[in-house]
């Protein structure tokens, strides 16, 4: 079912308490930012349904009385309420005036790149709501921690912030490896037997625990160097002590 413009516009006068020429004044803006032009005789034509308004005129009714166009013109299975419009800034505005000085090819290319742009976009956007699950321990910073293999938490980590080719969160529980690493602070560590001289890593040395240090190698003989000047270094032969993985920083 349908009813006229007219009778929209006359319940709109009495649930506001509108006079024709109250409406008049508060389109006067609308007319001037649209350039669309509206008279005594237009709006009293359209109240008693004389005539209809063109598509400018509803639409500047519309924005005037703040309803819905399709409301406005008698439909019954549409909201009354007005979408709010989204205001296009400048930097839209120069993008859609040098697209429309384009032919119709070279805005078929400008088009299909945007395209790519948004899957890229969502693509990272996916990527970075996604959660890594990874185990996670601790290790000392300072003289070794016993830490069994089997007692070891899950902690779940959205994925922008876990580095590429981490396989493992580890909590520091000592200082030794200030300024670079702070105690209570949590590393990254990608699994690997073996590490270059002077990378950070965590390490188990036979007997005495889990560690992370920097590894230097000498004919045979490891030595686990600390950033804290206030802990010597420590020296071990190469089958005391297992690379568990590089630290990544």
């Amino acid at each position: 079912m349908r009813v006229t413009t007219g009778s929209r516009l006359k319940e709109l006068m009495s649930e506001r308490g509108l006079r024709q020429v109250d409406i008049l004044n508060m389109s006067k803006p609308y007319q001037k930012e649209l350039n669309i032009s509206l008279n005594k005789s237009h709006l009293s034509q359209y109240v008693n349904d004389k005539s209809s308004p063109d598509q400018n005129k509803l639409y500047l009714l519309a924005k005037t009385l703040n309803v819905n166009e399709a409301w406005l013109m008698g439909f019954t299975n549409v909201p009354k309420e007005r979408q709010k419009e989204k205001k296009i800034d400048e930097g839209n505005k120069k993008i859609i005036a040098i697209y429309d000085q384009l032919t119709p090819i070279q805005q078929q290319k400008v088009l299909h790149y945007a395209k790519q742009q948004l899957d890229e976009k969502n693509l990272i956007t996916k990527e970075e709501n996604e959660t890594y699950t990874l185990r996670k321990r601790s290790s000392a910073a300072g003289s070794a921690i016993y830490v069994d293999d089997d007692e070891y938490n899950y902690e779940v980590v959205s994925n922008s912030v876990v580095p590429k080719g981490a396989d493992e969160l580890v909590e520091i529980t000592g200082d030794s490896m200030k300024p670079l690493i702070q105690k209570g602070d949590e590393v990254y560590i990608r699994h690997q037997p073996t590490v270059e001289n002077g990378e950070v890593a965590i390490v188990r040395i036979y007997d005495e625990g889990v560690t992370c240090k920097r590894v230097y190698y000498d004919n045979g003989r490891i030595t686990l160097k600390s950033e804290n000047p206030k802990f010597n270094d420590m020296h071990f032969n190469t089958n005391q002590v297992t690379i568990l993985g590089k630290v990544i920083l």
